[in-house]
């Protein structure tokens, strides 16, 4: 009976306190804040281990990456997304980024035509860069 008891406590007290996805999404929002880029890559991908069919998830898994100049894996991450929402336009706008700093111009353009189509507006900073150097459908 004490071990049955024991074993009980434990199970209780392990599910009581495990985190939620959100939870782990949240603490990831505040340390990319923070400027803490890898742990919010290790808590967007705890995120992504109890729900992997979010795409807010890896959009800000590959936001982070970006900053690391991970470029590969931040557009990974972004295409992973793009797989679980098609028609964000924002998505492909980001994916655009690493694409470019990876000399995939022709990627990088089509990324951004694509983030038009979808309504996305672009950032003024951005934009003029943007059009300048791809052939934009507007």
């Amino acid at each position: 009976m004490k071990k049955l008891l024991i074993v009980l406590i434990f199970f209780f007290s392990c599910t009581t306190y495990s985190q939620t996805a959100e939870e782990y999404f949240g603490k990831g929002i505040k340390k990319y804040n923070k400027g803490d880029f890898n742990g919010a890559i290790a808590d967007y991908t705890k995120a992504i281990e109890i729900d992997s069919d979010y795409e807010g998830f890896y959009i800000n898994r590959g936001a982070a990456k970006y900053k690391l100049k991970n470029f590969s894996g931040a557009i990974a991450d972004y295409s992973k997304a793009i797989q679980l929402d098609p028609n964000n336009g924002k998505i492909y706008y980001n994916r655009g980024f690493p694409k470019g700093m990876l000399e995939d111009y022709e990627g990088s353009c089509e990324d951004f035509n694509k983030a038009l189509e979808f309504g996305m507006k672009f950032k003024k900073k951005d934009k003029k860069m943007i059009f300048n150097y791809c052939e934009i459908v507007d």
